[in-house]
């Protein structure tokens, strides 16, 4: 029985694509789309006409009229809500896939009797569909308890769902539903800075590169109770890439947990 087990957690076991892809498409997406609108919306210089049907005598206006230049600020604000929201959820499906794979092991571990293939799917459809149910600092915890490690930049993607729950949520203005510095009453965003940088003899160099090497920097943005959250392209690029590398990390781990149940005797 315990070779059978070994075979069934090779069969639901996770490709690397199955956990890169998800974060790989959102990155680009967010990226992509919010450099195209901030580049955009500095071109524009009036407001566009409000909405009109030509089989209608009416124009239509939804809403009281806001000047342009409040206009032009909704829209990047809109934007960057857009990016944090569709950025954690690409989080969380790699997260995701990742859980799936540890549940799917759990599973097997525990039949002591023969596994019918037809209990198995059953079995695997339905964590899957729970997964999709939970919140990513749940599934962060889940992970952490088969890691043989600590993810790399947990803390960081935890401060980074906080400002996609404020902005999502309450508008990006900060209330004490958001606050993780209790002891100032602020919301501390983290994340870090990559930098590739290259080594010859010891000694950081821009020429004549003989070892390429990642270095990076944290970095933090603290707002005060009440505050809104604000982020420029820069800043929020660097935050899509502390996703990305997290997920990498993310996929090693799995990869380690994978090995440490088939290669078992």
């Amino acid at each position: 029985m315990e070779n059978e087990q070994f075979n069934l957690i090779k069969n639901i076991q996770i490709t690397s694509n199955l956990i890169i892809k998800p974060i790989f498409q959102t990155m680009k997406e967010c990226t992509d789309f919010i450099l195209f609108g901030l580049k955009s919306i500095d071109t524009v210089t009036s407001s566009p006409e409000g909405l009109y049907d030509e089989n209608s005598i009416f124009e239509t206006m939804i809403g009281a009229p806001i000047d342009f230049d409040t206009q032009k600020q909704n829209y990047k604000d809109w934007l960057i809500r857009k990016g944090f929201e569709e950025l954690i959820e690409g989080t969380k499906r790699s997260l995701s896939e990742a859980y799936f794979f540890i549940e799917g092991v759990e599973y097997v571990k525990k039949q002591l009797d023969e596994i019918v293939l037809s209990d198995l799917q059953e079995k695997m459809n339905s964590i899957r569909k729970k997964n999709f149910k939970k919140d990513l600092p749940k599934l962060l915890e889940k992970i952490n308890k088969y890691s043989t490690s600590p993810l790399c930049w947990e803390n960081q993607i935890l401060t980074i769902n906080k400002a996609r729950n404020c902005i999502v949520h309450r508008k990006g203005i900060v209330t004490k539903h958001d606050i993780n510095d209790k002891e100032d009453d602020n919301l501390i965003i983290k994340w870090a800075k990559f930098e590739i940088f290259y080594e010859y003899k010891n000694k950081e160099i821009a020429k004549r590169p003989i070892q390429v090497k990642l270095k990076n920097e944290i970095k933090e943005k603290s707002f005060k109770l009440g505050e809104k959250l604000k982020f420029d392209f820069k800043e929020f690029n660097e935050i899509v890439m502390t996703c990305f590398y997290f997920v990498l990390d993310l996929e090693e781990k799995i990869q380690e947990i994978e090995e440490q149940y088939l290669t078992r005797e």
